[in-house]
């Protein structure tokens, strides 16, 4: 599957999963795609405490 599949078929099977959807290119096209999905996004190549950060966030959401 491609990550739009991947991430369409983990909604249905599990729709509050939290997601961080990782691309070496984070354009306007692909950032209105994630965000339709409720998808968070990280550009390569990243930082590891950038990483960090997000999945902490991440987590701090599932949390509420």
């Amino acid at each position: 599957l491609e990550g739009f599949q991947t991430i369409r078929v983990l909604r249905r099977v599990t729709p509050d999963l939290e997601i961080l959807a990782m691309a070496a290119y984070i354009g306007q096209r692909y950032l209105k795609q994630t965000q339709s999905l409720l998808v968070s996004t990280i550009s390569k190549p990243f930082h590891i405490n950038d990483l960090i950060k997000e999945m902490n966030a991440l987590l701090a959401n599932k949390e509420k």
